[in-house]
């Protein structure tokens, strides 16, 4: 079982190297698992699905995920 990774849409590889690097450092990753910013879930149709429209929360299953 190996890191899943971000997928590049185009022009964000810095942001996606920033982004693995922070996931990478086990203390933040810890931190922003555990974190709550005290928002409640704001769930917004993006075509057939809904989603959270927080970008926090957003933050937070992309760490779990990866």
């Amino acid at each position: 079982l190996g890191y899943a990774g971000i997928r590049n849409l185009g022009c964000i590889c810095y942001m996606i190297a920033m982004l693995q690097q922070l996931f990478m450092t086990q203390s933040f990753r810890s931190l922003m698992l555990m974190a709550d910013d005290g928002q409640p879930e704001c769930l917004t149709k993006k075509g057939a699905k809904e989603v959270d429209d927080n970008l926090f929360h957003q933050l937070q299953i992309m760490f779990a995920n990866l």
